[in-house]
């Protein structure tokens, strides 16, 4: 006979082992949606970026070969050349910019909503409608023309000049997104306590001091988040390119979201597009480690 400890037992087992059925049955859509949309292209990819293939004839492998035009390609070096510049010269003022508004929000609590929704106006437009109201401001005899008028009378050619083009882009793309980055920052500042500020001006800290002391140390991870998000942002950017430049002029602004898209849906290089997307994923996985190394992972 079993006795009434070991059936208390068995339908304990029967009970963990029904809350772990119904555990995995909720779970496994979003694994099955990951594996169909994420993992197989994904690797899908790494095995296409070893063959020769154009989307006509089937697939040839051809092994280090496509990784070996990567390197020797002037074009596609050029991509990478702007792309590094395009990482660098929008990432690092978009932060500053973000947490420089988030701290003048912070310090305006009277029009913080005011203009909190101004900022942000931008982030719920998609790219595409972004890049189509700067690429009127940019049009000859435009808005942006009209206001440096008294200098350069004839315009400036700011898209179509291989200089001022990619410069142009850098302004439009912080327009559109700081707002995102200045909220996550000011939901930060409003998350430090306030008897941390009081006590700091209790004990006669300055401004400075206390940004340094007490503000940047616990405002850590939010500007990990921001700096690893605009950088992976920064590095897909793609409708914006397309929009307003198509890599021009002269690849001036020819991206390496950019490069992929004219290598494979244009030249039909299917093969060497899915190498370059590879290198891309390694230079943001390197960037990221750099940050988590650079930040520390405190908080997490």
């Amino acid at each position: 006979m079993v006795s009434g400890h070991q059936e208390q037992r068995r339908f304990r087992l029967t009970y963990r082992t029904r809350q772990q059925t119904w555990g995995v049955l909720f779970v496994l859509p979003v694994v099955l949606l990951f594996v169909v949309f994420r993992l197989y292209p994904m690797l899908s990819a790494i095995v296409l970026s070893f063959e020769s293939y154009d989307l006509i004839s089937k697939p040839r492998w051809v092994g280090l070969a496509n990784y070996q035009f990567l390197f020797s390609n002037d074009q596609v070096l050029t991509s990478f050349r702007v792309t590094v510049e395009f990482v660098i010269f929008e990432t690092i003022p978009l932060v500053v910019l973000a947490l420089t508004l988030a701290f003048a929000l912070y310090a305006l609590p009277r029009l913080r909503h005011l203009f909190e929704a101004i900022y942000y106006y931008p982030v719920v437009m998609t790219a595409v409608v972004a890049a189509l109201i700067w690429l009127t401001l940019y049009y000859p005899r435009g808005f942006m023309d009209q206001l440096v008028a008294p200098f350069f009378p004839l315009g400036v050619p700011w898209l179509t000049n291989a200089t001022l083009a990619l410069p142009s882009v850098i302004v439009v793309d912080i327009w559109k997104s700081i707002g995102y980055y200045m909220i996550i920052l000011l939901a930060g500042l409003l998350a430090i306590p306030v008897e941390y500020v009081e006590a700091a001006k209790i004990d006669g800290a300055s401004g400075l001091q206390w940004m340094h002391r007490i503000v940047m140390p616990l405002l850590k991870p939010q500007l990990l988040f921001v700096v690893a998000i605009a950088l992976i942002n920064t590095v897909q950017a793609f409708d914006t390119f397309y929009v307003m430049t198509r890599g021009g002029p002269a690849d001036a602004t020819r991206v390496l979201p950019i490069e992929i898209y004219l290598r494979g849906f244009q030249l039909l290089q299917m093969g060497r597009a899915a190498a370059v997307s590879l290198v891309m994923f390694v230079f943001l996985m390197i960037m990221s480690l750099i940050q988590l190394r650079i930040f520390g992972t405190e908080g997490y």
